[in-house]
């Protein structure tokens, strides 16, 4: 999906100037930029799921799904200065994600989100900063590039912590990965 996001933004921009509003990442209403509120939709919802579900974790795994509420609604409304009221919630939230995790191939894949979430919003930050003092604006390949790598690392984030947090939801863990000769690895 983050390739597919990253082709059709940069196509868009090199090919169609942004005239294709369905495939330019930067707007909710774009194909990628619905695909990743859902992602997080889903993962508010699951998040709620579990904690209903009488697992051990019920009060983080609701003050999770409050949180991820209230990102989801920043994202949607977009208030100025959307980033800095994001900001204490992103860290709470992810801070949860971390440590709630429950072991095995569901901890390694919440975790792994969290990482492309944290690795996307440093991207954000420091890309605006970088792009700001070259000049470069929205027409420049410099700030697509910037933009590219912060919305597929944000819906590939979210879509590996939708995943997770649906299978905790389901009480089911992904399957362990077997090696080539099929043994446990």
């Amino acid at each position: 999906m983050a390739i597919a996001a990253t082709t059709a933004q940069l196509v868009d921009f090199g090919v169609y100037d942004q005239r294709l509003r369905a495939l330019n990442m930067m707007t909710h209403n774009s194909i990628f930029g619905i695909a990743s509120l859902t992602a997080l939709a889903l993962a508010v919802a699951a998040s709620f799921v579990a904690s209903f579900r009488g697992t051990e974790r019920r009060l983080e795994l609701a003050c999770l799904g409050g949180l991820l509420s209230v990102l989801l609604a920043l994202r949607v409304a977009q208030p100025p200065h959307v980033l800095l009221l994001a900001l204490p919630v992103s860290v709470a939230a992810l801070a949860l994600l971390w440590t709630i995790a429950p072991p095995g191939e569901t901890r390694r894949i919440l975790r792994d989100g969290c990482i492309v979430l944290v690795g996307a919003f440093v991207v954000h930050g420091i890309g605006a900063w970088i792009v700001q003092r070259l000049g470069l604006g929205p027409d420049s390949w410099g700030y697509q590039l910037k933009a590219v790598v912060k919305h597929t690392g944000e819906l590939a984030g979210w879509v590996l912590v939708a995943f997770a947090l649906t299978a905790v939801a389901l009480g089911r863990a992904p399957a362990r990965r077997r090696s080539l000769v099929g043994e446990p690895s």
